[in-house]
C-alpha cells in the first residue's frame, strides 16, 4: 500500500528544490531519506512546501512525498 508522508527539510534544501521544478534533488534525497526509504519502501515522488507560524512569523520547511507501507 502507498501511503502519503513528510519530513522537515532545510531552507537550503528547499531553495534547490524550487530551482528542481519544486521537486528534491537527487544529492538531496540521498541526504533526506535513508537507504531502506529510497530502495526498500521506495520514494514515489515528492514536493516541497513550507509553512509560517502566524504568531510567532517561523517557517518550516517540508518535503512531501508517497512511500510504500512495508518493504516488499
Amino acid at each position: 500500500m502507498i501511503v502519503r508522508a513528510e519530513k522537515p527539510i532545510t531552507k537550503a534544501q528547499y531553495e534547490r528544490a524550487q530551482q528542481h521544478k519544486g521537486s528534491i534533488t537527487p544529492e538531496d534525497e540521498r541526504i533526506i531519506f535513508s537507504e531502506a526509504e529510497r530502495i526498500g519502501y521506495g520514494i514515489y515522488g515528492n514536493s516541497v512546501y513550507k509553512k509560517t507560524d502566524p504568531e510567532t512569523s517561523e517557517t518550516t520547511y517540508y518535503v512531501a512525498y508517497n512511500t510504500g507501507s512495508h518493504c516488499d
